[in-house]
């Protein structure tokens, strides 16, 4: 069964994913506008992707917090947060200083922002080593779908 920490954090990444989905839902134009900033996709598809990550970032909290397809939330988590380290990383090599967009008036960019997102995918990777916690739906549906009628 999964550790105690595992499900802390699961519940801790699938309410922080949940909360930053909403929150940039919410308001699409700010997002929108945050990743204008960081000029690494073009200007013109900012809107489809502030609503892309927006949707992902509230469907993994969502999965995460009810322990549903734990290793693809987990990778899918870390995926996200490496991206958003190396859109950071790179701005921080061109001098840029420009708010992280993390949040509603956020400071600039920084090597902390950087870190706290690769903690947090170690954080996330770790799920992937664990068994599944007996209050995660996975332990309900996967021994379903090993079995075949």
């Amino acid at each position: 069964m999964e550790t105690s920490l595992g499900l802390l954090i699961r519940f801790a990444f699938g309410t922080m994913f949940l909360a930053a989905g909403a929150s940039k839902l919410s308001d699409l134009g700010e997002f929108a506008d945050a990743i204008k900033h960081y000029r690494i996709i073009p200007g013109a598809t900012a809107g489809a992707a502030a609503k892309m990550v927006s949707v992902i970032e509230v469907i993994l909290g969502i999965v995460l917090i009810l322990g549903l397809l734990i290793p693809f939330a987990g990778l899918l988590g870390s995926a996200l947060l490496v991206f958003f380290a190396l859109a950071m990383g790179i701005n921080l090599i061109r001098g840029r200083q420009i708010p992280c967009g993390c949040k509603r008036d956020s400071e600039p960019i920084q090597i902390k922002h950087i870190v706290r997102n690769l903690l947090s995918v170690a954080a996330l990777l770790f799920l992937l080593t664990l068994p599944t916690h007996q209050w995660a739906i996975d332990t309900l549906i996967q021994p379903r779908l090993l079995s075949f009628p």
